[in-house]
């Protein structure tokens, strides 16, 4: 059956949609002049036909807490929302006159030494909730870590610098999804959730577009459970369901929503899971060649009686093993060979003749 009979796509532009988040364009309200009616006896199938979001969202922001370090249970450290290469990050660390540490950075080990440039013992407090994502950016474990002053006042980070906070952007609705399952810091069990696609970042960086473009060879679909689709939202967020701040910039997205025979679901799970029988049933190769594959048996060759050809043949311990006639192809000429008569010289002539006159004088002689 051809999907696109009952296919759609929605072209979505943040600029026109209602922003449902203060502060935010990437948590939106969609409303379609008609709606989608599920037909009998299909599924509703949505994912992500295209996308173009700029990265304009910032590593170091307030917004992710990813600014700040706090030593002795106060704030400390502040660094301006933005985003840094490393070797700037130090920079300002180290012009930070409140910030009792110097830092180092090891271009080898891609991992940052703090310093304790005070007089006294300081406590860096990694584990708050205001330090645990810049402590975790710069390697650090986020635990509460004491550094002495003068001696062995240093710490090296345990892990390396990752300056990426948001490792990936996925699109959530509030549109029943029934087959995306997704972990979370804290709980036991991955649960179902309504995320409709992923949009991977790749290498893209700072003040570049970030795009996606599938275009109706998605990979995977997400099975919806609604009868209907008029009115729903989406939100771009973060791998910890953050939603993005793109800082008001505008981007694009387009949907891919398919009506797919119930059917022609079970029909392709029940060739997967036949595939798999199939699969299964067959020996593996390697066994069945060893298995099937006969060894040329050892013949043991007595030997002759002969006791001359015995000392002259010489013993070992391999088997021999009889040898096959080679196969001759048809109509092959016959192939004799040829016995040639030694050469005779004059001189050998010669005294032939010299012989044979004697022999016929001798027989006259004798008749005489």
């Amino acid at each position: 059956m051809d999907h696109h009979s009952h296919s759609h796509l929605i072209h979505i532009r943040s600029k026109d949609c209602t922003s449902l988040t203060t502060g935010f364009n990437t948590h939106l309200q969609i409303e379609l002049a008609e709606a989608l009616e599920l037909k009998l006896n299909h599924k509703f199938h949505i994912s992500i036909s295209s996308a173009e979001i700029p990265y304009v969202f910032y590593a170091v922001s307030s917004y992710l807490k990813s600014n700040e370090i706090e030593v002795d249970g106060n704030t400390s450290l502040v660094i301006t929302d933005g985003n840094y290469d490393i070797y700037d990050l130090i920079t300002v660390i180290n012009s930070d006159a409140t910030f009792p540490f110097s830092a180092t950075f090891d271009h080898n080990t891609c991992k940052v030494t703090l310093t304790n440039t005070s007089v006294a013992t300081k406590i860096l407090n990694f584990d708050s909730e205001n330090s645990r994502e810049l402590a975790k950016m710069l390697g650090f474990d986020r635990v509460p870590t004491s550094v002495p002053a003068i001696t062995n006042n240093v710490v090296a980070s345990q892990g390396v610098v990752n300056l990426r906070p948001v490792h990936s952007m996925f699109l959530h609705s509030d549109l029943a999804a029934t087959n995306v399952i997704v972990t979370r810091e804290g709980s036991v069990q991955a649960s179902i959730e309504n995320i409709l696609d992923k949009i991977p970042l790749g290498e893209v960086g700072p003040s570049q577009i970030i795009t996606y473009d599938p275009y109706e060879s998605a990979p995977f679909s997400t099975v919806l459970d609604v009868d209907a689709i008029r009115v729903f939202e989406i939100s771009l967020r973060d791998q910890n369901a953050r939603l993005i701040q793109l800082n008001e910039t505008r981007y694009e997205i387009s949907l891919l929503i398919q009506q797919i025979p119930i059917h022609e679901i079970e029909s392709t799970i029940s060739n997967r899971r036949s595939l798999n029988d199939i699969e299964t049933a067959i020996p593996n190769r390697r066994s069945l060649l060893s298995d099937s594959t006969q060894q040329p048996q050892a013949v043991n060759v007595e030997k002759p009686h002969n006791t001359t050809l015995t000392n002259t043949v010489k013993s070992t311990d391999t088997p021999v093993l009889p040898r096959n006639p080679i196969p001759m192809p048809l109509n092959m000429p016959r192939v004799t060979n040829t016995v040639k008569r030694p050469r005779i010289d004059e001189d050998h002539l010669k005294k032939q003749e010299i012989d044979l006159q004697n022999a016929l004088l001798y027989a006259a002689s004798m008749g005489d």
